[in-house]
């Protein structure tokens, strides 16, 4: 008798222990990993938003698992599912990227039923990128949860440094310049013009009618004031927003600097300056990689900015049906040296 209350007491001075320590354990708990990669940004970059690049360097690899890609084939909306025979079925998504500064990601686990977000963020810094890796998991429950959040802040850790070590390793071994998909860039000089040019902003729905809009009323101001187009139609992007509005300018090439304006179309003359080019052939739907590509050709060649992007139409719907024959030019004004 007198063993058990014995045995009863440290058991109970056990749980009131175990309770005061999970008293000062946090509610929340920030996951943290960083690393330096001697590699230009626009490297790096890529080797994370394609998700079947992972293979090359995640610690939580197993060959043993069978995965299945889903949607594109990176950046947002890419996906990969797993199914593992204790953890059941999880699926990673990439859900938010801003070029060559972060990417975030969201964990689903179907047995846990519960999603994780995940984080990297980028820096170049000379000839290196510094490379975090974050994951926050906040409103741990008292007291268990906070002491699961104690064991996963550990786990985490440890695969996240280790990740990233094999992520360095794995980039400085075998990646010396970004994905191009397949695009040249050209460096060129784009030869100064006039034109009549209209101003607009809209979200991304929108924009179809609102350029092709913007595009009819410089039209039919030149067709009253008689004179021609030298060119094709251009856009100049002050701002691309897939969530907001984006601001830019549509424009048509004249021949002349003696333009009236009117309320909404004006002149506007775009100087002699260096850029560089890729030319897409394709339907708009599908030109996003060689926005991409021409980006981190300027990423990785250390091209300075010098003004807004433009593209140019050099066949689009006003001569040709089929939109797989679309041809449009993308120029990134550049500083020379």
């Amino acid at each position: 008798m007198k063993t058990i209350k014995i045995l009863t007491t440290i058991l109970i001075v056990i749980i009131i222990g175990t309770l005061i320590w999970a008293a000062f354990l946090p509610s929340k708990i920030e996951i943290k990993q960083q690393v330096m990669i001697k590699a230009p940004v626009a490297v790096v970059f890529d080797e994370i938003n394609d998700l079947r690049n992972w293979d090359n360097w995640s610690p939580y690899k197993d060959s043993s698992l069978a995965s299945k890609y889903i949607g594109p084939i990176r950046g947002v909306g890419a996906k990969v599912m797993w199914t593992d025979k204790k953890e059941g079925e999880a699926l990673l998504t990439i859900t938010e990227t801003k070029q060559f500064e972060y990417i975030k990601a969201n964990l689903t686990s179907k047995e846990r039923d519960n999603t994780a977000e995940i984080l990297f963020t980028f820096e170049q810094i000379g000839d290196s990128t510094k490379v975090s890796w974050e994951r926050n998991i906040e409103d741990l429950s008292y007291p268990f949860g906070r002491f699961v959040g104690w064991m996963l802040e550990k786990g985490y850790n440890y695969n996240f440094n280790r990740g990233l070590k094999s992520m360095k390793e794995y980039i400085e071994t075998n990646k010396s310049e970004p994905e191009y998909y397949g695009f040249e860039t050209t460096l060129k000089v784009f030869s100064g013009r006039n034109y009549l040019a209209m101003d607009d902003s809209c979200l991304i729905d929108d924009m179809s009618s609102r350029i092709n809009r913007a595009f009819d009323a410089i039209r039919n101001y030149a067709e009253e004031l008689d004179i021609k187009p030298s060119g094709v139609p251009m856009i100049e992007w002050h701002s691309y927003n897939i969530d907001d509005y984006s601001n830019f300018t549509c424009m048509i090439p004249y021949d002349t600097t003696n333009i009236a304006t009117s309320f909404t179309v004006y002149f506007k003359s775009i100087p002699t300056y260096n850029v560089a080019m890729v030319q897409y052939e394709g339907s708009y739907d599908y030109s996003y990689y060689a926005w991409i590509a021409l980006d981190n050709y300027r990423m990785f060649h250390n091209l300075r900015i010098a003004g807004d992007p433009i593209e140019e139409y050099i066949v689009g719907p006003r001569n040709e049906t089929d939109s797989s024959k679309f041809i449009t030019n993308i120029y990134f004004p550049y500083k020379g040296e």
